[in-house]
C-alpha cells in the first residue's frame, strides 16, 4: 500500500478549513478521511492507534488521499507534527489556509470565549497561556516554518481564505494540480461552497452545547460516529432550536483600540516573514 496521506491541510485554526474540507470531498479523484480532524499525527500518543486505524479512515486509498486537522498548526502546543507526518509519508503535500491575522484572532477569541474556555479580557490576552495561544494562531510563519524545514517550501501551498470563498473553482483547480488529483472542468463546475463553522451564531447557544457538538464531530469512535449518522438531521435541528429559544444571546467582550494595537504589534514581524516566504503582499491585511 502507498504511504498515506498524499496531502494534509494543517490549518490554520479559524481560517475556513471546514469549508475547504467540504470542497475537497466533492472532487471525485480525492478521498478525504471519514471525518474532519482525525488528529492522528498530533502526538506520539495519538499515533499509537496505529497506521491500520489511520488507513481505515480512507474509503478508497487508491485515490489521492488527504486529511484536514487544524490542530497540526498549533506548534506552540503540539511540536513535532511535521516530523511525524514526514516519518509516515515523506512525499506528502502540505496545505495551509490563512486569513487576515487580526480577523482570525478575533474569531478564535470569540469562539473560545463563547465555549466557556475561561479567557482573559482582550487587554490581558498576552498575560495568560490561553491568550498567547490565540495570538500564536495568527503567527502564520511561526506555524508553517517547521513544515518548510521538513518538507521543503516547494511542497507547501498557502491558500487565502478570501480567495477560496470568492472563487472556489479556481482555488480547487490550483489545489488539485498541487496534490496531483485529476479533475475536469465539469467536475469543478459541480462543486458548491457553503460557509461553515461561523462564530456569529455561537452566542445563541450555551457553551455546553457547542463543546458537546465539537466533541461528537471529532470523536474517532466507530460506535459514536455510527450512532451520530443514524440520528435524523431534522431532529438535531429541532433540538437545537429549542435550546436556542431558551438561551439568552451572549457576546464576548469587545477589543479596545489599545488591545487591537497590542496584538497588531505582536503579529507584525511574523506577518512580514510570511510575505517574504510566499512572495504575496497580503495588502488587505490589518497587519
Amino acid at each position: 500500500m502507498k504511504p498515506l496521506p498524499d496531502f494534509v491541510v494543517v490549518g490554520g485554526l479559524r481560517t475556513g478549513t471546514t469549508t475547504l474540507y467540504s470542497l475537497l470531498t466533492q472532487v471525485p479523484s480525492i478521498c478525504m478521511t471519514e471525518f474532519k480532524e482525525p488528529d492522528f499525527f498530533l502526538t506520539d500518543g495519538s499515533m499509537s492507534k496505529g497506521l491500520d486505524w489511520y488507513a481505515g479512515l480512507f474509503s478508497d486509498p487508491d485515490k489521492v488521499c488527504g486529511e484536514v486537522s487544524p490542530n497540526y498548526s498549533s506548534v506552540d502546543r503540539f511540536p513535532g507534527v511535521a516530523e511525524r507526518i514526514h516519518s509516515v509519508s515523506p512525499g506528502a503535500k502540505i496545505i495551509y489556509v490563512v486569513r487576515d491575522p487580526i480577523d482570525r484572532l478575533l474569531s478564535h477569541y470569540s469562539q473560545a470565549w463563547l465555549q466557556g474556555d475561561g479567557l482573559p479580557d482582550p487587554d490581558a490576552l498576552k498575560e495568560t497561556p490561553e491568550g498567547r495561544h490565540i495570538i500564536d494562531g495568527s503567527r502564520y510563519y511561526f506555524q508553517i516554518e517547521p513544515y518548510a524545514k521538513v518538507f521543503g517550501a516547494d511542497n507547501i501551498m498557502v491558500l487565502e481564505f478570501r480567495k477560496m470563498v470568492a472563487d472556489p473553482h479556481a482555488t480547487m483547480r490550483r489545489v488539485c494540480e498541487f496534490v496531483g488529483a485529476p479533475v475536469t472542468e465539469e467536475e469543478l463546475a459541480a462543486i458548491t461552497i457553503a460557509r461553515k463553522n461561523s462564530s456569529r451564531n455561537l452566542g445563541s447557544v450555551p457553551g455546553w452545547w457547542t463543546r458537546m457538538s465539537d466533541r461528537i464531530k471529532k470523536n474517532d469512535s466507530a460506535i459514536v460516529r455510527g450512532v451520530n449518522r443514524l440520528i435524523p438531521r431534522p431532529l438535531i435541528r429541532t433540538v437545537k432550536g429549542v435550546v436556542q429559544a431558551t438561551t439568552e444571546d451572549r457576546s464576548p467582550p469587545d477589543f479596545t483600540d489599545d488591545a487591537k494595537r497590542a496584538v497588531k504589534d505582536a503579529l507584525a514581524r511574523d506577518a512580514q516573514r510570511l510575505r517574504d516566504f510566499t512572495g504575496k503582499p497580503f495588502d488587505h491585511w490589518k497587519v
